[in-house]
């Protein structure tokens, strides 16, 4: 077993401890961090590859209880110091570390009992005469003041790279010294136990003093600036801006978190790093936003301001000609960076609707995903985000025109009707994956706001925007889900079956209202598991209810044959659905592709006229995001009629943008099975075109080694691949032709 302290400051020790415990599965490791630091170590686990299964949580580790601290401060002062257990439990009870050193330091009377008067002056004192002890076991090797002034800069540029020169040479500078007793001075450090080494990096142990010692360097007495800040910033900026800045920004927030005041410490920085940022070049801006990324936490405010700027100002300063004959960096580049920033910002409430705007405006620059997870139920997590969010997306809704636009903010409304879920977070030093069930009490109002704004679109002029919506509708049926071991109850289940009811209704209307087919069998999908499967009576009554309610007419079983040609559950009842073997399933399939196709020749007797209305609904489904597979229509229709489909055949390939071109081997089975020979004329034919559509129908299958020597030479490399894996099907009985000929191909170092 493994137990890696201080987490946060150890970034390399993290990664070689998860690349070791992924080859060794079988060892233990704990790790521990602050709390601020939750976010940033999740995304290095889940980076890690590291399985949620191989994680186990451990009891919470809670702050001492008043009995828990007694207990310490009495083991810390003795029998003697009896008398000041309580008054030392008391002003100790949220830093165990000075519970411990001041109750040594009260023992061996290093400081008055009388301050225990002063909580703030005491942990002050404490601290102070903790950090005094240590450097006086050193006095005799360094000197007290050079001493003090190396702890300052280390505090202030950790995690410290010593293997770095051009940092080694800059801080031997700054410290007026050589490098030479720079790294000397750090081993003396480090061999004294006031520095720990993990990999290539060192910092001072334990936090608490590292803290205090940059709070004392970076502070007066009366909380003034000392101009520390300003001073390492200037001379270290260049080599470990993104340690200065986050260490910086942790201070200021611990500062502003005790005080509940805003400070201007950074405000020079602040100011520095906006004037760079504003004359930069993309790839300098994208660097920037790196840094920015780390501190966007502890100074939300400056993150936001560069966030928006980045928006609305995009750079005109040109990029280096080193780096752009690599990549050459845009603008895109830039917005790509910004919604992890806002998503850290937007953990502070009072920036989350400025984050939320600004992450709408970056919907194509991966802001829905963002929303999406801040709009998502967390057991840590108020639902005053939720409602924020919700507020949001409604005035999106109003403003909005555009099909694309709508999906997106379904994308997100989604996250308002899930019934269970679960939390990642390092919570209490504690990795944990923790199951929970939404509050349908707490977030009823929420979901039936969501639920009400899905109804509305499902009413909206643009099809694909109505099945987005039935999507929204279907996902918001679902029972609850188990994950990681949780079982759901009944009582659970049953509480969401008002709901559930509700949807079944709106389905029910919406049929009434829509008889476009396309809408009808996204329904029916959304119906079928909850008619087919375990669920409480009332719902699978209703759902029944429905299912039947919707008109089975030939135009919807011509969409379902384009649209999928083999779940056809929806049209027996359910005994005949159940305990189907696979094989049954395809040819039942096939029967009813045929039944379809038959009516589909009666219909429109035209090729010209058939062809028409099969491409018309092939793009229907494309349109609203369905990939379509009539192969099993398709090659039914050209058994039954093969003259229909050759006519079809030879209009495509006069035509070839037709949807239906790509479908143009199905539609040729039935005249490869009567007359292979003008099969093979119309292949030729389609070939010799060189349209890529029409030349990738075909050449994922073998006819004959001219025609695929010519599909060889296409410029089209998806066309060379298919062709080459078409040789497969001659290479049991040719195996040399088909690999000579594969060899053939000129695929212009494409892999």
């Amino acid at each position: 077993m493994v137990v890696l302290d201080d987490a946060h400051r150890r970034e390399e020790d993290v990664a070689v401890l998860l690349a070791f415990f992924r080859q060794n599965p079988t060892n233990k490791l704990i790790v521990s961090c602050r709390p601020y630091s939750v976010e940033y170590l999740q995304g290095i686990f889940r980076q890690a590859g590291i399985d949620s299964r191989q994680i186990k949580r451990l009891d919470e580790l809670k702050e001492l209880s008043r009995d828990d601290v007694k207990a310490l401060a009495n083991q810390a002062l003795g029998e003697n110091y009896a008398d000041l257990v309580d008054k030392l439990a008391t002003v100790t009870k949220d830093c165990p570390l000075v519970t411990v050193v001041g109750g040594r330091l009260l023992a061996e009377k290093a400081i008055l009992p009388s301050l225990l008067e002063r909580d703030e002056d005491f942990q002050y004192n404490v601290i102070t005469r903790f950090r005094d002890a240590i450097l006086g076991q050193i006095g005799q090797k360094l000197e007290p003041e050079f001493c003090k002034d190396l702890l300052k800069l280390i505090a202030a540029v950790a995690p410290m790279r010593l293997s770095n020169e051009q940092f080694k040479q800059v801080a031997a500078e700054f410290l007026q010294v050589s490098t030479s007793k720079l790294v000397s001075s750090v081993g003396i450090l480090e061999q004294s136990g006031i520095l720990l080494r993990r990999g290539g990096i060192l910092r001072i142990t334990p936090d608490v003093l590292a803290d205090h010692i940059l709070y004392e360097a970076c502070l007066t007495a009366q909380g003034e600036s000392t101009g520390y800040i300003q001073e390492l910033f200037n001379k270290f900026k260049s080599v470990c801006l993104a340690e200065l800045l986050k260490n910086f920004a942790e201070l200021d927030w611990r500062i502003r978190y005790k005080s509940r005041k805003e400070t201007d410490l950074l405000a020079n920085i602040w100011h520095n790093i906006w004037e760079d940022f504003r004359s930069s070049s993309n790839y300098d801006r994208c660097k920037c936003l790196n840094v920015i990324k780390t501190v966007a936490y502890y100074q939300p405010r400056q993150a936001l301001e560069i966030v928006e700027s980045a928006i609305r100002n995009p750079t005109t300063i040109s990029e280096d000609e080193s780096i752009a004959r690599i990549y050459c960096y845009t603008h895109n580049n830039v917005l790509l960076q910004l919604p992890e920033i806002l998503k850290t910002i937007s953990y502070t409430l009072t920036y989350l609707p400025s984050c939320c705007e600004l992450l709408w405006e970056l919907r194509k620059s991966g802001g829905i995903g963002v929303l999406q997870k801040i709009a998502s139920y967390d057991i840590k997590k108020s639902v005053e985000f939720n409602q924020i969010i919700l507020v949001a997306v409604t005035n999106w809704l109003r403003l909005s025109n555009q099909a694309d636009d709508i999906c997106f903010l379904l994308d997100i409304l989604d996250q308002f009707l899930v019934k269970s879920s679960h939390s990642e977070e390092f919570e209490s030093f504690t990795l944990t994956f923790t199951p929970f069930a939404v509050s349908f009490q707490n977030t009823q109002q929420i979901r039936e706001q969501a639920l009400q704004l899905i109804i509305n679109c499902t009413k909206a002029t643009e099809l694909n925007v109505v099945i987005r919506a039935v999507k929204s509708l279907e996902n918001a049926l679902r029972k609850p889900v188990t994950s990681f071991g949780r079982e759901i109850t009944l009582e659970e289940e049953q509480q969401w079956i008002p709901e559930q009811l509700k949807i079944l209704d709106n389905f029910s209307s919406l049929i009434q209202e829509n008889i476009n087919p396309l809408v009808n069998l996204s329904i029916i999908n959304a119906l079928l598991w909850h008619t087919s499967h375990k669920s409480f009576t009332k719902v699978k009554r209703k759902a029944k209810k429905v299912l039947k309610s919707i008109p089975k007419s030939f135009e919807l079983k011509f969409t379902a044959a384009l649209r999928h040609s083999y779940n056809w559950d929806w049209l027996f009842e359910q005994k005949k659905r159940s305990s189907i073997n696979s094989d049954i399933r395809t040819k039942r399939a096939e029967g009813i592709c045929l039944h379809i196709a038959k009516e589909l020749l009666q219909r429109y007797p035209d090729a010209t006229e058939g062809m028409e209305n099969i491409s018309a609904k092939l793009e229907d489904l494309v349109g609203t995001g369905v990939s379509p597979f009539p192969y099993t229509f398709l090659g039914k229709l050209s058994q039954l009629n093969p003259s229909y489909t050759e006519k079809i055949c030879e209009k495509l390939i006069a035509n070839p943008d037709s949807p239906l071109t790509r479908y143009l081997y199905s539609l040729l089975f039935g005249v490869i099975n009567t007359n292979y020979s003008q099969a093979i004329a119309i292949v030729q034919r389609a070939v010799d075109t060189g349209h890529p559509t029409l030349c990738q129908a075909i050449a994922g299958r073998y006819f004959n080694i001219d025609i695929t020597n010519k599909l060889l030479n296409h410029s089209n490399l998806t066309v060379k691949q298919l062709t080459i894996d078409s040789l497969s099907t001659i290479y049991s009985v040719e195996p040399r032709l088909a690999v000579e000929t594969a060899l053939k191909a000129d695929i212009n170092n494409s892999t």
